[in-house]
């Protein structure tokens, strides 16, 4: 086997500080709450602890659409800056395409394997159809430290809807003809809703304590009748439920591992790697969340960070040359392919 089609493993393991509230909630863990509590942060029990997390989903998410950005960029440029893809291959780069009903495409081991050299991008994240597996495994980023509360425990981010008018009462001016009345007609029907709601619930705890089944009846009535009353208005003023979030200042960990890739299918995750933490992470970037810089081992970097953009490529190189004793060609001093060259990527 020649050097540019030897298979290595890749181990990169390091450590991320937040610098500011970190959080992430699926669907089905924000459905676990009731309404007005705040969405929780994803934890995970280990050893008898509990840690707060970033799911490897939206993570994993992160790389492939960097990895094929930086392909892209090459590809426009060849194209005059013009479209390169149509539906199904935009499908297929972006999220592994979308399985459709019908027989499933299968692939010989031959075929397959000429897929993965033709398109080295594809293979390290895979695909859906025809399937083929992914090469990359994105960790979850965990907290370094467990909950411990009064100590470290997550935090709640809430806020307030104000009324904008009772804020500043001189942007009134700014309204036009009627749209005045229509404000306070809708501060009215938000009052008469609250109204209604408080008698509903003071109707239920009157029927919990009526002593006759007679008394019972007849609140119950009124109940139903309040209920039918609904106007569905609501309160500009409102108290917002707000998210739980990793604190700033927290340290986590995260491990990813390149399973028998290629060389150009390193240099495609690289040329991912040096902007991982150019977007924020996770949710709620609109209030500031999801800023975070890595801080990594020996093993590997990620990102541009404090390191410097081609930190991922400096110490990857070293782990490619103690266990081949080559240096990758992008260490080399000429390109490979547009994979290489991708990613202000670099004949160094």
């Amino acid at each position: 086997m020649t050097q540019s089609h030897q298979l290595i493993t890749y181990v990169l393991t390091g450590t991320f500080t937040a610098l500011s509230p970190l959080a992430s909630c699926g669907p089905s863990l924000a459905a676990s709450v009731r309404k007005g509590e705040p969405t929780p942060i994803p934890t995970v029990t280990m050893d008898g602890s509990t840690y707060m997390y970033l799911p490897s989903g939206g993570l994993r998410h992160r790389f492939r659409a960097g990895t094929m950005r930086a392909v892209e960029t090459p590809l426009r440029k060849a194209a005059n800056g013009g479209p390169i893809y149509d539906l199904a291959h935009f499908l297929l780069h972006r999220s592994g395409g979308i399985k459709q009903g019908g027989e499933e495409v299968a692939m010989t081991a031959a075929e397959s394997e000429a897929f993965r050299q033709a398109a080295p991008t594809l293979s390290l994240f895979g695909i859906s159809t025809p399937w083929i597996r992914g090469k990359v495994s994105v960790g979850a980023m965990v907290c370094a430290t467990p909950i411990n509360e009064g100590e470290f425990a997550p935090q709640v981010i809430d806020g307030v809807r104000a009324d904008p008018l009772r804020r500043s009462s001189s942007d009134a001016e700014l309204l036009k003809d009627g749209a005045l009345d229509a404000y306070d007609e809708a501060v009215q029907a938000a009052r008469s809703e609250s109204t209604r709601k408080k008698e509903i619930a003071d109707l239920e705890r009157a029927i919990r304590g009526a002593p006759t089944s007679e008394e019972k009846t007849r609140l119950r009535q009124e109940k139903a009748a309040l209920e039918g009353n609904k106007s569905g208005a609501v309160s500009m003023l409102m108290p917002l439920a707000g998210f739980k979030a990793i604190p700033a200042g927290a340290t986590l960990t995260q491990t990813i591992i390149l399973r028998r890739v290629s060389l150009i299918e390193l240099g495609a995750f690289c040329a991912a790697a040096d902007h991982f933490c150019d977007e924020p992470l996770g949710a709620h970037a609109a209030v500031g969340a999801g800023r975070a810089v890595p801080c990594f081992h020996d093993q590997g970097q990620f990102s541009r960070g404090l390191h410097g953009r081609r930190g991922v490529r400096r110490r990857v190189s070293c782990r490619h040359e103690k266990a081949t004793g080559h240096r990758p060609p992008y260490r080399q001093g000429y390109r490979r392919s547009a994979v290489m060259r991708a990613g202000r990527g670099s004949a160094r």
